[in-house]
């Protein structure tokens, strides 16, 4: 059940692609949380479990530096 940080890169770009052809709009943020969801409640070892997680939040980092062309805290004011 192992998935890579590809997989979960497409998930969000299905996601994405969703809303543009359905009437159910996903946002990234709640395919995210969905997704952290499904793996917490999948019965794998804790170590795929940590792949997993980590490998969510690789992707979440990259699908929204491929959106928004930078890092979340780079838009915050100092």
């Amino acid at each position: 059940m192992l998935k890579t940080v590809d997989d979960f890169i497409h998930s969000f770009k299905i996601c994405l692609m969703n809303n543009f052809v359905s009437g159910q709009l996903c946002s990234i943020q709640e395919k995210h949380e969905q997704l952290i969801t499904e793996i917490r409640e999948y019965g794998v070892t804790p170590e795929e479990k940590e792949i997993c997680l980590y490998n969510i939040e690789r992707a979440y980092r990259m699908i929204k530096q491929d959106l928004l062309g930078r890092e979340e805290e780079e838009w915050k004011l100092k």
